[in-house]
């Protein structure tokens, strides 16, 4: 009774061993994709950090314009659109690495 007891931990433990290396083998590369994936990340967060930081500066010459301090910008409704469509690519890339 005993030995088979012992038979069927020894069974496991040898399970466990073999998963165990398999795991330490798979380790460098999930390491690798980590960073990779890190990377990512910060190269999203840096460039919605510029759109933003473009949407202030460009909602900041606006207030002047329409209060009146500086005269002369001109802001065609196509650059308008076009800086929004290109503030919700950033956020779509964002999603997709964060998400997909």
């Amino acid at each position: 009774m005993l030995q088979k007891e012992r038979a069927e931990l020894a069974k496991i433990a040898d399970k466990a061993n073999k998963t165990l290396e398999v795991l330490k083998a798979k380790e460098p590369e999930m390491v690798s994709s980590i960073k990779v994936c890190r990377e990512k990340l910060d190269e999203a967060k840096s460039s919605l950090q510029n759109v933003a930081t473009r949407s202030k500066v460009l909602s900041g010459l606006l207030k002047q314009r329409d209060s009146g301090r500086i005269r002369g910008i001109f802001v065609s409704f196509f650059l308008i659109f076009f800086f929004f469509f290109f503030l919700f690519l950033s956020c779509l890339l964002l999603f997709v690495f964060f998400f997909l």
